[in-house]
């Protein structure tokens, strides 16, 4: 059949259990594995650096948003450095976070200790198709600035 030797078949037979592993690494075995390798090297120079920052003023009191745009179809990304940060006022609450399928996933919560002093989330999450970043400042007073900026890079899929 033609199609079963197109790369992305090829690279899935390389997702395999623990016994598989065990088996005689034969030439056929070391060929595949070496152009996988190859494909994996193509996917990692495809590395493309990302941020999106936001800005608001705060108009509803109680809680405000920004949002990332959503992850799209065919991307990967590893957010690796988020900040929120709140001027003129301190707010009760900062997080930054992720929506992923309608939940959220919090990544960092806490109460600045002065207005203009950020909050701050590095590691490394990957986020797929639909995910996006967000922060929320809870408690702000009118008219502050909220402000935030989400790093890292995508990935072809």
């Amino acid at each position: 059949m033609p199609d079963e030797n197109t790369a992305d078949k090829i690279e899935a037979d390389f997702e395999r259990t623990n016994e598989e592993w065990k088996k005689e690494a034969t030439a056929e075995f070391r060929a595949k594995a070496r152009f996988v390798a190859d494909l994996l090297t193509i996917k990692v120079n495809n590395l493309r650096p990302w941020y999106e920052t936001g800005r608001k003023i705060v108009a509803d009191t109680t809680i405000e948003t920004l949002y990332s745009r959503r992850i799209m179809v065919g991307e990967l990304l590893v957010l690796t450095h988020a900040t929120a940060q709140n001027s003129l006022n301190t707010p009760t609450t900062m997080e930054i976070a992720i929506e992923r399928g309608g939940e959220t996933v919090s990544l960092r919560r806490d109460v600045p200790s002065a207005a203009d002093v950020s909050i701050d989330w590095d590691g490394q999450v990957i986020l797929i198709e639909g995910d996006r970043v967000m922060a929320h400042d809870r408690g702000a007073t009118a008219a502050n600035i909220f402000t935030v900026s989400f790093s890292g890079y995508k990935i072809k899929a």
